[in-house]
């Protein structure tokens, strides 16, 4: 991994601290979003929030986007948000899987290249209701 690749990690301090790579975290929640139980006009629903999930990774160019099992642990939706993320790896290339499989690195240039023939059927999950 190059040594100015930039990785999605829900953990990106930690990330940032042990490697000295550039590290961004997909998405933060806000607790209007996360709370809500009835959105309105001006309260934005998590629902909304996760179809942009991928959104900061392709503005900043990243190029891995790192997966664990206890990513959003600490989150009021937990389930919701893992569930929108694994959508997302879903569709990209994997690079590495820990023993176990705790962590999955996958190749996000997808996110940044769209037209690339191996990334325009991922782009309905990277970024949903984008024609």
């Amino acid at each position: 991994m190059p040594a100015d690749a930039k990785i999605v990690a829900y953990d990106d301090i930690l990330l940032f601290l042990y490697t000295q790579r550039q590290a961004l975290r997909p998405i933060a929640i806000l607790p209007p979003a996360a709370y809500s139980k009835s959105p309105s006009k001006n309260s934005p629903s998590l629902a909304q929030d996760l179809a942009h999930l991928s959104d900061a990774a392709r503005d900043a160019g990243a190029s891995y986007w790192l997966v664990t099992d206890d990513d959003f642990s600490l989150e009021a939706e937990r389930a919701a948000i893992a569930a929108r993320e694994n959508q997302i790896a879903g569709v990209l290339p994997l690079v590495f899987r820990s023993s176990g499989g705790f962590a999955r690195l996958y190749d996000s240039n997808c996110l940044s290249h769209p037209v690339r023939e191996d990334c325009r059927s991922a782009q309905a999950v990277l970024f949903p209701g984008t024609p």
